[in-house]
């Protein structure tokens, strides 16, 4: 990465200089013809690049204000990160149209941000996060974070899930009511827990969508169950938990895989389980509740519906699943919300 004082396409022609230097002594004898190729790629494509092209002006980024706008437009040089941001808003966007088709989504721009030191507290090393906001227009912003000085293969792998999980758990909250949208926070049950355990079902449904990017789709459907795993860890001992919101987190991917066991047992949604929880799901986050009431309807679902491999007791777990079965016969969020009284200190551990 370049000092804001330094055009990036200069740094890169000096970077270019130096390798070829550098390579000289090793470009002759037997390995020369499989090495010179490489090394004419590479510098072709590093001096190749021109800051005031791809911006279309003689303003060019400089690490001030003004970069988003350059970068959206043009932003060349972050070429690749595009290009996993616009197949992780399409799988998105694909899911919400097909289970909200009456839902009209914003759009969603995409910008990128610096970091020094790893951009999240979970324990993996993988140096990437992300952030959604909310622009007056009601558009959507997905924000990449990036370490550059620890930009290795398993962090740009990981960008895809990152994205994914940006655009199909944020992007499109409030969806019914783009130009009244607050977020909710990092320790929203619903959103960093239940969305997030779908996002990376998303990711391995459509891992065939990475043809033309740089890995495999297995590839980057390994790295994002590491990092996904890795978000809600928590130790059931009462220590403390190795992300601040892990347990927040754990809390709703718990709820999600309760929800997902009992609507393969309804006879309403068996015959598509997976998918009635994802229109469900489409159905909460669009609607664009509160925290409270993410945080109520996790504590419910959590606390009306056996834990996979518990005993279902029909007098402790009748009224959550008569609720969603109302729910799916006439599409009405309140019944999905009634009387929860939310115990949040639940969620503050």
């Amino acid at each position: 990465m370049s000092p804001a004082s330094e055009h990036l396409d200069s740094n890169l022609k000096g970077l270019a200089s130096d390798l070829l230097t550098a390579s000289a002594p090793h470009l002759t004898g037997t390995f020369a013809p499989f090495l010179s190729p490489l090394v004419t790629q590479l510098t072709g494509h590093m001096t190749g690049l021109s800051c005031s092209t791809c911006s279309g002006s003689p303003t060019v980024c400089d690490g001030g204000p003004n970069d988003d706008a350059l970068v959206a437009g043009g932003g060349h040089c972050i070429g690749l990160l595009r290009q996993l941001f616009d197949v992780a808003l399409w799988i998105a966007q694909n899911a919400f149209q097909r289970y909200l088709p009456a839902v009209s989504l914003p759009a969603v721009e995409f910008s990128t941000a610096h970091w020094n030191q790893k951009p999240h507290d979970i324990p993996v090393e993988l140096y990437c996060g992300g952030t959604t906001t909310f622009a007056n227009g009601g558009n959507s912003v997905v924000k990449l974070h990036l370490t550059p000085a620890k930009l290795d293969w398993d962090t740009c792998l990981a960008c895809l899930y990152v994205l994914v999980h940006e655009c199909f758990c944020h992007a499109f909250y409030g969806a019914r009511n783009p130009n009244r949208r607050e977020g909710t926070g990092n320790d929203d049950p619903f959103t960093e827990g239940w969305m997030d355990w779908l996002a990376h079902e998303l990711l391995l449904q459509n891992r065939d969508f990475a043809q033309g990017l740089p890995a495999s789709g297995t590839e980057f459907a390994s790295i994002a169950t590491i990092f996904t795993e890795a978000r809600s860890q928590y130790r059931a001992d009462g220590a403390k938990p190795a992300s601040t919101h892990a347990f927040s987190r754990a809390m709703g991917k718990a709820a999600a895989i309760q929800m997902h066991e009992l609507l393969k047992r309804l006879p309403e949604s068996r015959a598509d389980a997976l998918g009635a929880l994802f229109r469900l799901s489409c159905d909460v986050l669009a609607e664009g509740f509160p925290l409270q009431k993410h945080e109520d309807f996790v504590y419910a679902v959590n606390m009306g519906l056996p834990s996979p491999g518990e005993l279902e007791d029909p007098q402790q777990f009748e009224k959550t699943p008569r609720c969603v079965r109302i729910y799916l016969k006439n599409n009405d969020l309140n019944t999905l919300f009634p009387e929860a009284s939310s115990k949040r200190n639940s969620f503050d551990k």
